[in-house]
């Protein structure tokens, strides 16, 4: 498991980054415009996203599979102008019709033409933000993931430093919009500088030597579509609320999904271990695998999901407020009800992953069709009936089923993904972390003391329980531990070589009386928290 350390760590902060940079600034943009006016904004963008989707057509995704598949050619300058005006070329078509369409009685009655400024500039937007992603996908094929992922950060800071001042002058949701403008710009300028020190100017020029530039474009039709219904799924709860609740809704809504895009950060940062999830790795049919990293992956994906989903459900009730403002508490309870489908959104990464490089990425876009249609057909039985809460259970049952739909594909692809996983021990451990977490969070009623010491006390609590069980394997937290500086490097290498010498199989005691020993450990450590620091639980609210 040295890999889960040294190949972990460094690849999944940058995307790591990306991802909580734009979690960081949506309670920015909350605090400034307001519930109604959030929920606004966050349907115009649900739209616009939605829109970019199907105009780029699989372009910036196609530049980094190929760059990818052709890294040690000298062709990378060829192929990158070649995508790059079929990408600028695609997004030129998608702003001229947008633009057109503001001037429709269609877009008057579905938008209102109070809205015609915001597709103004989501014209232009369109064009950046097609050059953005563009920059971001080739700088990852040519090998500077690193690089590719920082941009997103930067796109997020520079949002929040520009969007400040154009609220504060009045102008609310198409200040917030311009704001992603401007920054997109940015952005974009900057990854295209990026792209021009590694492709140099004689290797571009070549490209006219190689015949028409439309020759060297790859698309992937089912690239299109993935990346359509994955932008379906994050974005059309927001517009259904939107239509048939209010825009204050729609804000609510975003916020509790925005905070439960957290435990997608888990499968980010454990992507390398799947990385090399091939055909010969996986177990076919219980035929011998030499190993199965899909199966791991699974395993230490739901530990941390599990402490990621129990830590935000316990304090969901003071850090919804800490960030958002007391006007945003509505959301507690939707973001509580997001949590199941979320972690098992989580479960499906790492499947996913590997059934794409076994050649099934027929399978992996249906199966996340097949999550799609599901979503989106609960969320219109839901949604009317039920308001926020409703769509809340939609997006839970949606992403939920992803694992179970991906699980599907890998089956059928004769694969065993579960091989390793160890789901029962996982699930046992994460249960018996989770009473005293929950426990320990309620018994201390300073709301920030709480956010400060519940986590890494709930993290040492499942890694604890899951080797008491045998869900994590003895070395995997000391490894995490030795990385960091001494003291704390030095006591976990120590600690590790008196643990190691343990056999827990050889104390002479069956299943059911270790079950009842570890149950009780964790009433146990409950009362203990709840002894010591004082009954709170009054204070845990959902």
């Amino acid at each position: 498991m040295d890999e889960f350390v040294t190949n972990v760590i460094p690849v999944g902060r940058s995307s790591v980054g990306a991802l909580l940079s734009t979690v960081a600034l949506s309670p920015i943009l909350y605090r400034l415009l307001g519930t109604a006016a959030f929920g606004e904004y966050s349907f115009l963008l649900a739209v616009f996203a939605i829109y970019t989707a199907a105009v780029s057509v699989g372009v910036p995704d196609g530049i980094r599979t190929t760059l990818s598949a052709n890294r040690r050619t000298d062709s990378s300058g060829r192929l990158v102008v070649a995508h790059a005006l079929a990408a600028i070329g695609l997004a030129v078509l998608g702003a001229v019709a947008l633009a057109l369409a503001t001037r429709t009685a269609v877009f008057d009655t579905i938008f209102g033409a109070g809205a015609r400024p915001y597709f103004f500039v989501f014209s232009a937007l369109v064009i950046t933000t097609q050059i953005r992603e563009f920059t971001r996908q080739t700088l990852a094929g040519l090998g500077l993931e690193a690089q590719a992922e920082r941009l997103p950060i930067l796109e997020s800071v520079a949002v929040a430093v520009v969007v400040l001042p154009f609220v504060a002058v009045g102008f609310d949701v198409f200040g917030a919009l311009a704001a992603h403008l401007v920054a997109s710009v940015f952005v974009s300028i900057a990854g295209v500088r990026l792209i021009a020190r590694r492709v140099s100017l004689s290797e571009l020029g070549a490209r006219s030597r190689s015949g028409s530039w439309l020759e060297q474009i790859r698309l992937d039709p089912l690239t299109a579509v993935r990346t359509v219904v994955l932008v379906a799924l994050a974005h059309v709860g927001v517009v259904l609320l939107y239509r048939f609740v209010d825009a204050a809704a729609a804000g609510t809504y975003r916020i509790a999904l925005t905070l439960a895009s957290i435990l997608f950060v888990v499968p980010l940062v454990l992507r390398p271990l799947s990385a090399d999830s091939r055909a010969e790795s996986w177990s076919r049919n219980g035929a011998g695998p030499r190993s199965n990293p899909v199966g791991v992956t699974i395993r230490y994906t739901f530990v941390l999901a599990a402490w990621s989903a129990v830590v935000l459900a316990s304090l969901a009730d003071v850090v919804v407020p800490a960030l958002f403002g007391p006007a945003a508490t509505s959301a507690v309870g939707p973001l509580v009800v997001m949590l199941p489908g979320a972690f098992g959104a989580a479960l499906a990464g790492p499947v996913q992953t590997a059934v794409r490089a076994d050649d099934g990425r027929r399978y992996s876009v249906a199966a996340t069709a097949g999550a799609a249609g599901l979503f989106v057909a609960a969320s219109l039985v839901l949604i009317p009936n039920f308001g926020v809460q409703g769509a809340a259970a939609a997006t839970s049952i949606g992403y939920g089923s992803l694992f179970a739909f991906h699980l599907a594909s890998a089956r059928a692809l004769d694969l065993e993904p579960l091989a390793g996983a160890r789901l029962g021990r996982t699930a046992l451990a994460s249960a018996l972390a989770a009473v005293p977490a929950v426990g320990f969070s309620a018994a201390i009623t300073n709301g920030w003391l709480a956010v400060a010491i519940v986590p890494p006390v709930a993290l040492a609590l499942v890694f604890g329980f899951g080797v008491l069980v045998g869900a994590v394997d003895l070395e995997v937290p000391f490894e995490a531990l030795a990385a960091a500086p001494d003291p704390v490097g030095g006591w976990a290498d120590a600690a590790y070589r008196r643990f190691d010498g343990l056999d827990a199989d050889a104390i002479p005691i069956n299943w059911v009386q270790r079950l009842l020993i570890l149950v009780g450990v964790s009433l146990l450590v409950t009362g203990l928290f709840v002894g010591l620091l004082g009954s709170g639980i009054e204070s845990l609210r959902f």
